[in-house]
């Protein structure tokens, strides 16, 4: 592949990237479930370890809650959350916004 190729290739895996870290709620909360998990396995007492990880596990059934209800949502209905997203952010997704005017 050339060189435009290759350029292209790395434009579109940055906003798939990014279209995934805004519509996935696992990927929108990664870095707070990090942080969580990194503070439950350094604190100093088992009640703040227990603290941070019942909070962590709060976290992760709200993200399983969103993807429950996905569920219940057509193909149509959730594929218009990511073409919405595109749309409605061109300057975030200046490739991928050029197929949804």
């Amino acid at each position: 592949p050339g060189e435009a190729a290759t350029k292209i290739r790395k434009e579109l895996a940055k906003e798939a990237d990014l279209l995934q870290r805004l519509t996935n709620p696992y990927c929108a909360n990664r870095k707070a479930l990090k942080t969580l998990e990194g503070q439950a396995f350094n604190a100093p007492t088992r009640e703040q370890t227990e603290y941070y990880q019942g909070q962590k596990d709060e976290l992760e059934q709200q993200i399983a809650g969103v993807f429950e209800k996905d569920l219940e949502l057509s193909s149509e209905a959730y594929m218009a959350r990511f073409e919405n997203t595109i749309r409605q952010n061109p300057k975030l997704f200046p490739l991928l916004s050029k197929y949804y005017h």
